[in-house]
């Protein structure tokens, strides 16, 4: 985290939600990137842009899994949040997430849950 700001890349396919996300996590201080395309997010990431993705699970081309794989390939650093509001398969939930002890919070979610969740991803220096 540089600056004591916490740097948030929102990925949803929803914009309405990427929206309420920024607004709401910029009043708290956080420092938001939101995109409604995966691919989009991608092209834009660079090393060191973003300490926290938040990426939603399903989206079409592209799923929060792979986007995620993809953004680590361009930044090791950067940590993940995964948000879905369907109801997911649980044996792939904890394949993926008790290999890689990813955070995840279920849609829909409060501001200060999210809030809580993000602070909870460990962070490097």
């Amino acid at each position: 985290m540089s600056g004591g700001k916490l740097r948030v890349l929102v990925v949803d396919d929803e914009p309405d939600i990427t929206s309420i996300i920024r607004m709401g996590l910029e009043r708290k201080g956080f420092s938001v990137s939101a995109y409604n395309n995966p691919a989009d997010a991608l092209k834009e990431c660079v090393p060191g842009a973003y300490d926290i993705a938040l990426l939603d699970i399903r989206m079409p081309g592209m799923n929060g899994f792979e986007l995620y794989h993809e953004l680590r390939k361009k930044d090791a650093r950067v940590k993940s949040c995964f948000m879905s509001a369907f109801d997911m398969n649980s044996e792939e939930l904890a394949k993926f997430f008790q290999s890689n002890e990813r955070p995840f919070i279920r849609k829909p979610f409060v501001l200060p849950d999210l809030v809580k969740k993000l602070s909870e991803v460990p962070q490097t220096s």
